[in-house]
């Protein structure tokens, strides 16, 4: 029998080859550009499109050296194909010494690299190392094969429908200033698929081994029987899910990339200005009939092609030590204004200075000079089919008819801006993200279209504690001590193009909680014996586990 360090290094060869046709891949812009030879300017124009403060202390940076690594070739090249970050680096289990920046330079990482692209593909979606999601029906989710191409599809009735309209939590609708309804895209790496397969195997699903030779069989049940509970966070686990995944003949493409899953918030791209600024895909969108009733858009029955616009790409992943997963989320630049907020501009930490607001823009999702709303509400929700997020009408939720509303970020880098007892944590997340945005930006090519995203915050515990639900998991404690959390990073953080109806604390009961990724993604109690660790994913359950190409027919 093969052992796991034996099936671990099989198919080398075969991975390197991927591996190698994905380092060409460059994004659609093409490469028009290089910062080799040269000192970064700190202060380019993605820097100032940003609106990053010019004077920031850069407490979270990525060296010049480190960031031409990152890509391959170790060049930086204008939409340039970049390497996965390394989630399996011990760094991320070093609990005592480990930084905010150590986890933001990951997500920064992460993000370029999985929007490396060309014409035909982004390695978000490429085959095999990630699969579209498709929408939930009948409480079932497939693992979607791309066929090759960025489009995604939405067709009525059948198993392959991606895009999905309604936002989590109460099915909202966004849609933008121009009236561009906000699409939703999901998806999940290998790594993903074959641990929610070996998960089902482990609790006796038969059917997906029993057409496999019987030396398959005796193989595949104890290495199942090893997957934790919760999602593998650690090089071990990775090792025995790439030996199973071997031997079901669903050789995973990296092992090093953890667990992955995506959720990708689109726009018409006509109804942008300067789409080459954006990254773009094809899509298949349905069609509701807005002209019969303003407060309930039918669902037509028919379909259009349109080009979409990335406005917003949250990442869900695994690093050595977290199974809670490191939840790290980027926006386009021109989607909203922000709030205030202030910084460190020196090295003692004594100096600040404020960014104010300033709604004067072109914004996607908020208009020119606008005023800051009282309240940020959801004017429309998605009627679904029953057990499914099929969109069947877009409803008004409440006596105005359905359209936009003015959206602005309340929390930037997901911090509570007017805290008091929050002041110095605040001040110093508000710098580390200023200042890795500027970092990377800054690095980045001229015409990179990558850089028009930011990351505007990302968030985990501090030692890998998977979130049982409120209250235990937030403050205020006992003494109603804000920041007497395992939470770090961005203890507020929402992004505005799918969250965007959560960007405000949480009241229960008088007490006021943190309201964060973690307030939805989590184990579901308190109660060890009935948390579910894997329920920090909401597509986990319903995705139906994948079927081995070695099966007999």
């Amino acid at each position: 029998m093969l052992t796991r360090f034996s099936h671990y290094a099989l198919s080398r060869r075969s991975k390197r080859v991927l591996l190698v046709a994905i380092s060409t891949l460059t994004l659609t812009a093409g490469c028009v550009g290089s910062n080799s030879g040269k000192a970064p300017d700190t202060n380019n124009q993605f820097v100032k499109n940003a609106r990053l403060p010019a004077d920031v202390d850069m407490t979270c940076t990525v060296k010049n050296n480190d960031f031409k690594k990152w890509f391959h070739g170790d060049e930086v090249i204008a939409n340039g194909a970049v390497k996965a970050a390394d989630s399996t680096a011990r760094k991320f289990a070093d609990f005592d010494d480990n930084t905010r920046c150590d986890f933001y330079r990951w997500g920064a990482q992460m993000f370029l690299w999985m929007t490396s692209a060309n014409e035909n593909y982004h390695v978000f979606n490429t085959p095999p190392q990630f699969y579209d999601v498709s929408v939930e029906s009948d409480n079932k989710r497939e693992f979607i094969a791309s066929n090759g191409t960025v489009a995604i599809g939405f067709r009525v009735g059948k198993g392959d429908e991606t895009i999905e309209l309604g936002q989590a939590g109460e099915d909202d609708v966004l849609l933008s200033q121009k009236e561009s309804l906000v699409y939703y895209s999901i998806y999940a790496n290998d790594a993903f698929a074959m641990y929610r397969t070996g998960v089902a195997i482990k609790n006796g699903d038969t059917s997906l081994i029993n057409k496999l030779p019987s030396a398959l069989q005796r193989e595949i049940k104890p290495l199942a029987a090893t997957l934790p509970k919760e999602f593998p966070s650690t090089a071990l686990q990775m090792l025995d899910l790439d030996a199973l995944s071997s031997i079901y003949g669903r050789e995973l493409v990296d092992p090093k990339t953890m667990i992955l899953e995506l959720k990708i918030s689109w726009v018409d791209a006509d109804t942008v200005t300067d789409r080459d600024d954006y990254i773009i895909t094809q899509a298949t969108v349905p069609i509701f009939d807005r002209t019969k009733d303003p407060k309930k858009w039918k669902y037509s029955g028919k379909t259009e092609t349109k080009t979409l616009a990335m406005v917003g790409f949250h990442i869900g992943g695994t690093v050595e030590g977290h199974p809670e997963m490191i939840w790290s989320t980027f926006e386009h630049v021109k989607n909203q204004p922000n709030n205030s907020y202030d910084y460190y501009v020196d090295e003692k930490r004594k100096i600040t200075s404020k960014q104010s607001f300033n709604a004067a823009g072109d914004w996607i999702f908020f208009p020119d000079n606008g005023t800051r709303p009282a309240q940020i509400s959801a004017n429309a929700t998605a009627q679904n089919i029953e057990k499914s997020t099929v969109t069947t009408a877009i409803v008004s939720k409440g006596s105005d008819p359905i359209g936009p509303v003015d959206v602005y970020g309340v929390n930037p880098w997901g911090n509570v801006q007017n805290r008091a007892d929050l002041k110095d944590e605040t001040l110093a997340n508000n710098t580390d993200l200023a200042s890795i945005n500027k970092s990377v930006l800054s690095q980045l090519a001229e015409g990179d279209i990558r850089g028009n995203y930011v990351q505007v915050g990302g968030i985990w515990s501090a030692e890998g504690q998977i979130p049982g639900g409120y209250p235990v998991m937030f403050p205020p404690s006992n003494d109603n001590d804000p920041t007497n959390t395992y939470f770090r990073g961005s203890l507020f953080l929402a992004n505005t193009t799918m969250e965007t109806f959560y960007q405000y604390q949480t009241d229960i009961d008088g007490a006021v909680y943190h309201a964060n990724c973690f307030s939805c993604h989590n184990s579901g109690s308190n109660e060890p014996d009935k948390a579910v660790p894997t329920k920090v994913s909401h597509i986990f359950d319903a995705l139906q586990p994948l079927k081995s190409p070695l099966a007999k027919q």
